[in-house]
């Protein structure tokens, strides 16, 4: 199940999605790239879409730490 899509305030990022039943964070870019995160605690997504500066949480916590693949 996906929890609702949100846009944030980012020069990089758009929006986020997460799926809690498979634990996948989904993050559209403002180059319209959309990545998925696999195996992303859904706390990482509540802390990312809550900091101060999405795309600094993003680099430090997600990005280079879980395995993603692109989607679109």
């Amino acid at each position: 199940m996906f929890l609702e899509r949100i846009d944030v305030f980012s020069p990089i990022i758009a929006s986020i999605w997460y799926n809690c039943d498979e634990r996948l964070l989904q993050i559209e870019f403002h180059n319209l790239t959309i990545y998925n995160y696999l195996e992303v605690p859904k706390e990482y997504y509540q802390h990312c879409v809550c900091a101060d500066s999405v795309e600094q949480y993003f680099q430090a916590n997600i990005e280079n730490y879980y395995e993603s693949e692109r989607i679109l």
